[in-house]
């Protein structure tokens, strides 16, 4: 379908590309979080994001990460059902504050609203 660019001079930041056109952006962390993760409207519901985060999870493996997380809007549906088919689980629930380990639900709201963390093992 597709591929991932790391940006020239901006490493762990990623391009994915479906021919010749940038269709969405992913970043890895050095610690292993997966953020700004973005697949543009038009682009969206054609498996580019699911094709996009199996290329970042493969860097991240390649960097040695034991396991990558990603943090998503707790309403985004789509967002979440992708990632748990991928094999994220759910794993900590927080709401704009670390509350210092899993918490079994969201009690308040952040600037940009609930969301939930989904953490994904990489195999050795």
């Amino acid at each position: 379908m597709g591929s991932l660019h790391e940006s020239y001079g901006n490493k762990g930041r990623y391009a994915y590309i479906v021919a010749g056109i940038s269709c969405g952006q992913a970043r890895l962390s050095t610690s292993g979080y997966i953020w700004r993760v973005e697949v543009l409207p038009q682009y969206r519901g054609r498996g580019y994001g699911k094709e996009m985060m199996l290329f970042v999870i493969e860097e991240a493996k390649k960097a040695g990460h034991p396991w990558v997380r990603v943090r998503v809007h707790l309403n985004n549906a789509p967002a979440r059902a992708m990632y748990l088919s991928l094999g994220f689980s759910e794993r900590i629930f927080r709401a704009g504050v670390d509350m210092g380990g899993d918490v079994v639900a969201v009690t308040g709201r952040d600037a940009r609203g609930p969301w939930v963390e989904l953490e994904f093992e990489i195999d050795g």
